[in-house]
């Protein structure tokens, strides 16, 4: 994280630190963490922007066709716009 995305999160944080602490400091401490909406809504969102696994493997469920942003040449030198994947081929996602 960039030191100018970390002061862009500094109004957040207060948020979620007073939001922690008027919960915690409730008298139902265990049954509030349900109330805990705020925090967890950030730290999903830390972890869908930087994931723990950086790859994530599928398998495609029927033929499909992926069309490429940008076209590549293959090594006949024809140019490649598309990618045709068949039912059961192992795939690997990457952030």
């Amino acid at each position: 994280m960039s030191y100018s995305e970390q002061l862009e999160a500094l109004p957040y944080l207060d948020a979620v630190r007073s939001h922690f602490f008027t919960v915690l400091y409730s008298r139902r401490v265990l049954s509030s963490f349900g109330f805990l909406f705020f925090p967890s809504q950030v730290i999903l969102e830390s972890i869908r922007v930087y994931p723990s696994v950086p790859n994530t493997q599928r398998v495609a469920v029927h033929d499909d066709i992926i069309p490429l942003s940008m076209p590549v040449k293959g090594r006949d030198g024809k140019e490649i716009t598309e990618l045709r994947i068949k039912a059961g081929t192992p795939l690997w996602l990457r952030e």
